[in-house]
């Protein structure tokens, strides 16, 4: 295991423990939540999945997007916390909630659907989930600093925790392939790709010259390609094989 394996681990495992006892203690003082997500996730599935499900958006995919748009929000809120948008009792309040769900959506859902590379989505959310709280600990230990802006340091934390995540994540989880399923066959084939964040790929429906005679339903291996610290997720660019099993 190379040098920056070792001490991504080590700082994620610790930052894991701290996460984790907090929520423990935290749903055993909020009992009730466990409740409130269930009610709230029966009427998801009732009244508002199926709006996305007529979009040809998986429920998997949808779950995800959940989970971005929960993280977003934790982001948001620390960010209007650290330049005094937000006062302590309604960011407490409001990252207790935002927070709560994502890890609710890590340990249920995403443990469920994504199994093999659970690890690979708890790390990655986590991580910045972790950017955020480290955020504001450095602006209560050093609010301002008097070097070309009073917030370089924020700024300058937020750059290299990005790219240390980046890196360390590439080098424990990353890969040059996805997989997808044929959902129509024939000259071309029609692949549906779901999101994968190991390979950073977005859900989507691609064709393909079919070289390889896949069939309707087979799973196929794509190649990916990569780019710098994949700000616009990664580009599949050929199919490699038909998946045995």
């Amino acid at each position: 295991m190379s040098f920056i394996e070792d001490l991504g681990d080590n700082v994620i495992n610790f930052l894991q423990n701290i996460i984790f006892h907090l929520l423990g203690l935290m749903i055993k003082v909020l009992k009730f939540g466990r409740n409130i997500f269930g009610n709230f996730e029966r009427f998801e599935s009732e009244k508002i999945y199926p709006t996305f499900e007529k979009k040809n958006i998986e429920f998997k995919d949808y779950i995800i997007l959940k989970l971005q748009i929960s993280s977003l929000l934790f982001l948001v809120l620390s960010v209007s916390f650290i330049f005094d948008i937000l006062g302590n009792r309604k960011f407490l309040f409001l990252a207790i909630i935002t927070g709560l769900y994502s890890l609710h959506l890590l340990s249920t859902n995403v443990k469920e659907l994504f199994e093999k590379d659970y690890a690979a989505y708890r790390d990655f959310f986590i991580s910045y989930i972790a950017i955020s709280i480290a955020l504001i600990v450095i602006k209560r230990v050093k609010p301002v600093v008097n070097y070309l802006f009073p917030y370089f340091h924020l700024v300058l934390a937020s750059l290299i925790g990005v790219i240390a995540i980046d890196v360390w994540f590439k080098a424990k989880h990353g890969r040059d392939y996805t997989i997808g399923r044929v959902i129509e066959s024939g000259s071309l084939v029609r692949v549906k790709i779901n999101y994968d964040i190991c390979a950073s790929i977005k859900p989507s429906i691609q064709t393909f010259e079919n070289n390889i005679k896949a069939k309707e339903g087979d799973l196929v291996k794509l190649m990916v390609e990569k780019g710098f610290l994949n700000l616009k997720g990664s580009k599949v660019t050929g199919i490699i094989g038909v998946v045995d099993g």
